[in-house]
């Protein structure tokens, strides 16, 4: 939820940078392939912009093909609402933009690279004129061609367009 320990700490998560850093690391040398979503507050209190700015190197070094952005707002009653540093509403927004303009950069980079394989696609709505569904790694793929709701089917993926895969159904093999 941060790329800074710091803030990590006042967050009282368990895990510091490294340790997730070593994580994803460990799973990309079993599954390269592996792809990686999370969610990112910013401005929780005592985020400096140093603290900011970890959080952003950390987001372009591991790549997520998914990430939900959150502006931190005091909860009454939470152990987080009585923390000192307050980041102003305004600071909130422009870092929580600048996040948003930042993975749509990475999420491209990530996505292009399964442009021309095959990923196998969960069907789970027809919208759009095409089939919507996600892949393995929950990558969200629009699909023409053959397929049906609640199939995984094999996908040719031909184009990343805006933060989602398109592709077309390839030949099954069977009489769908």
């Amino acid at each position: 939820q941060s790329g800074d320990d710091r803030v990590l700490r006042a967050m009282k998560r368990g895990y510091t940078v490294e340790l997730y850093r070593s994580r994803v690391e460990l799973v990309r040398r079993f599954i390269p392939e592996a792809t990686f979503g999370a969610d990112v507050i910013v401005g929780f209190p005592g985020e400096d912009e140093a603290a900011f700015q970890n959080t952003c190197s950390l987001i372009e070094e591991i790549e997520f093909a998914n990430l939900h952005i959150f502006r931190y707002s005091p909860r009454r009653g939470t152990p987080a609402a009585a923390l000192p540093g307050r980041v102003p509403e305004p600071v909130k927004r422009a870092r929580a933009e600048a996040v948003g303009r930042l993975q749509r950069t990475v999420q491209a980079r990530v996505l292009e690279r399964f442009v021309g394989k095959e990923e196998l696609v969960l069907i789970e709505e027809r919208k759009d004129g095409a089939w919507r569904g996600y892949t393995r790694g929950y990558i969200d793929t629009y699909v023409t061609g053959d397929a049906e709701v609640g199939e995984e089917v094999p996908v040719r993926i031909t184009s990343v367009v805006a933060g989602h895969l398109e592709g077309v159904s390839e030949d099954r093999g069977d009489t769908h």
